[in-house]
């Protein structure tokens, strides 16, 4: 049984969120066995982790915000540390084989990792990352993952534009989607009409070719 530390930063329910969890239940049968490492708050996806039978633990996880309150950045820093201490100590408990954190500003399951000679996964998702700390954290990310996912060629051209040196360890993820769930074939009128919405506006992502080297997974 291989086991994975997945290391979520955002306890509310959302996409990555929801992946993690479609995502545990495919590979369990596979011999795969998913602890998730969440900040303490919004109970609704800790209950979905109890519902599916997931390992989870909760503790006082925090992340960068944009925000000016200095209180909200006090308290980053100095749960920085201790956010590190826990993770090694769940790699310990858990047996952990692999380590998979998400989003480049944290780094606190990086460090655990690094620290307690696991491999290390970092899955990127957004181009949202200030410049600042793509240029701090860059060293890092190229050099300490054994493998990194990106969640569109979008994604990869932000963090390693033109010749990457991380060549072979990148790989395109796309966000998955269960099409026994999703079907395209429904028709939106009628989907409008039970919920009574009179049009539907969604976004539309260009995901031009970059001059990288990365492979699906």
């Amino acid at each position: 049984m291989v086991k994975v530390l997945n290391v979520l930063y955002d306890e509310r329910v959302g996409g990555p969120q929801l992946r993690v969890l479609q995502v545990a239940r495919r590979l369990r049968p596979r011999g795969f066995e998913t602890i998730v490492a969440i900040p303490k708050g919004d109970p609704r996806f800790t209950s979905m982790l109890q519902d599916a039978k997931i390992p989870y633990r909760g503790f006082e996880l925090v992340r960068l915000r944009d925000t000016r309150n200095l209180a909200v950045h006090a308290r980053y820093v100095a749960r920085f540390w201790p956010n590190v201490q826990t993770l090694r100590r769940l790699i310990r408990e858990y047996s952990v084989d692999v380590v998979h954190t998400n989003g480049l500003m944290n780094s606190q399951a990086a460090i655990a990792a690094r620290l307690e000679k696991v491999r290390l996964i970092w899955h990127l998702n957004d181009v949202g990352t200030p410049w600042l700390l793509r240029l701090g954290l860059g060293p890092l990310l190229r050099t300490w993952p054994d493998r990194i996912a990106i969640a569109s060629r979008a994604v990869g051209g932000y963090y390693f534009p033109g010749h990457s040196p991380v060549n072979g360890r990148l790989h395109l993820l796309y966000a998955p989607v269960d099409p026994e769930r999703f079907s395209p074939q429904t028709d939106c009128s009628s989907v409008r009409a039970e919920f009574g919405i009179p049009v539907i506006i969604g976004r539309l992502f260009c995901d031009e070719p970059r001059s990288w080297a990365w492979r699906r997974m």
